[in-house]
């Protein structure tokens, strides 16, 4: 096996970023098929979009964006417990869904939050894109802008106290 060496950059510093770059696509080959490591509680069910039936998200179905309708969260009819007023909003990361937050929202529910769960940034030319479940992809900006737009739609409809709610700085 050949020792790593650094290699040339296009503006003549060297550096690793071939190097790296390289190691990234084979960590990226080793994970991306690879089940998620997630701790799911007994009984709930299932794991996200790993087990799109249970996410209430079919392979053929499209998703209503932002909330699609889960069982376990995004309940229009959620009152709050006294103990727990503030809505809590869970936002997926690159190439996962709403259904990935399944494993965190179920105990929330359970101790009285109202609990949703985002879907956004959905992309079809992206390279994972026509996978059902797979979102986190889309434009930042319109990724932002929906984020922004759950945000006031779960303030606004759980009427939740203002006090202890933060605004996140741009």
């Amino acid at each position: 096996m050949k020792p790593i060496t650094r290699v040339r950059t296009g503006n003549g510093r060297r550096g690793w970023s071939a190097v790296a770059a390289i190691g990234a696509a084979a960590l990226m080959g080793a994970t991306v098929g690879a089940p998620a490591a997630t701790a799911v509680p007994s009984g709930s069910g299932g794991l996200g979009s790993s087990d799109l039936g249970s996410a209430g998200i079919g392979s053929t179905a499209v998703v209503e964006e932002p909330f699609p309708a889960l069982g376990w969260a995004n309940d229009p009819e959620c009152v709050p417990a006294p103990e727990h007023p503030q809505p809590v909003l869970l936002i997926h990361g690159t190439w996962s869904s709403a259904g990935d937050m399944k494993a965190l929202a179920t105990p929330l529910v359970d101790a009285g939050y109202c609990v949703h769960s985002l879907e956004y940034g959905w992309h079809r030319e992206s390279v994972r894109g026509n996978v059902p479940g797979t979102n986190g992809v889309g434009d930042v900006h319109e990724s932002a802008a929906a984020v922004d737009r759950a945000i006031r739609y779960v303030a606004g409809e759980t009427a939740a106290p203002s006090s202890g709610r933060r605004r996140c700085s741009s």
